[in-house]
Formats: C-alpha cells, structure tokens, sequence
C-alpha cells in the first residue's frame, strides 16, 4: 500500500544577465528574471540597462 505524500517545494528566483557586448543604447544588458518550479524555468519579466550604473 503506497501513500500519496505531497511535498512543498517553493520555487528559486533565477536572474540572467548577458554581459557578451559593451553595454550601450543601441545594445543594452539584458537581465531576464525567471522562476524555477520543479524542472520548469519561467520566465517572467525582462529588463534593460543601457550602462552598469542603471543595474
């Protein structure tokens, strides 16, 4: 006899951010902020920085 045991498990904040060019206007850096339930990544926003003083 098996029993159905739910676990609770909360889901980890997850940031992304691409450094592979200079930041600028015309290429700004690009922070995507994620949820990771489970195996599931999520995304669920995304931001822009045009330089390292606006992060």
């Amino acid at each position: 006899m098996s029993k159905n045991v739910e676990t609770h498990v909360q889901a980890i904040a997850i940031f992304g951010l691409d450094f592979t060019s200079a930041p600028s206007l015309r290429k700004p850096i690009t922070c995507m902020c994620c949820q990771l339930e489970s195996t599931t990544l999520i995304v669920e926003d995304s931001q822009l920085f045009p330089d390292f003083t606006t992060l």
